[in-house]
């Protein structure tokens, strides 16, 4: 085997991220009874992602995403909302999305019967990862989960991989690929720790950054 060790991010990568965060956007502003429409979700998605970049860059603290995004949300709509409030909401019905990305169950499975080690490396919520994670069913094939809340670093510092890698027991850097979906957090940050990286693209698009590129999960069973 080239890989007994597998880091796999969370959101985008084996759940179902977008599914997830559309549904629980869609419950608030419906129990609220405020509009919403397709352009009410792209909106939420340049605000949150230009925050998100923000916090893995360092230039924000985590909290801060939650107190800013719907507050710009509403104020970019003309909405008279309690923003921390609808945050509050938004994420405890996101805790709810157990959506997988197609071929994730299976996929685990097939790499712990291999004898590979796997665990989650993600910046997302502490709670809501953990729920989320229970929730999908992926629980029994991993063998640890980091979130960046309880690591005190995010990805792609060095400081979450150097934690990462302080608690995997017999780790070693060259038998460790990191899969993700993010080329400024997962694979940027697997290179400048060291590994071997894994860009999950199912669109297709190349990049010269990652050591492997797949564009179905199934596709990593070739490559450990």
């Amino acid at each position: 085997m080239r890989y007994d060790t597998i880091l796999l991010d969370a959101d985008n990568t084996l759940l179902d991220f977008d599914r997830a965060e559309q549904e629980a956007l869609e419950w608030v502003f419906h129990t609220r009874a405020l509009p919403f429409d397709t352009q009410t979700v792209a909106d939420y998605r340049v605000i949150n992602n230009r925050l998100w970049r923000a916090f893995e860059q360092n230039q924000i603290e985590k909290s801060q995403i939650g107190q800013q995004r719907f507050r710009l949300l509403f104020e970019q709509l003309g909405l008279p909302q309690d923003a921390a409030m609808v945050n509050a909401a938004y994420m405890e019905r996101l805790g709810q999305g157990f959506y997988l990305v197609e071929g994730a169950l299976e996929t685990c499975c097939a790499l712990q019967n291999l004898g590979c080690r796997l665990y989650i490396v993600t910046n997302g919520t502490a709670r809501t990862q953990y729920s989320r994670l229970s929730g999908s069913g992926l629980n029994p094939y991993l063998n640890a989960v980091f979130v960046s809340e309880e690591v005190g670093f995010q990805k792609p510092l060095k400081g979450y991989f150097d934690y990462v890698f302080a608690h995997i027991p017999q780790f070693c850097p060259t038998s460790t690929l990191l899969v993700g979906d993010s080329l400024t957090s997962d694979i940027a940050g697997g290179k400048a720790a060291g590994l071997d990286t894994c860009w999950f693209c199912p669109s297709g698009a190349q990049s010269a950054e990652p050591t492997y590129i797949i564009r179905s999960l199934d596709q990593l069973l070739s490559l450990v």
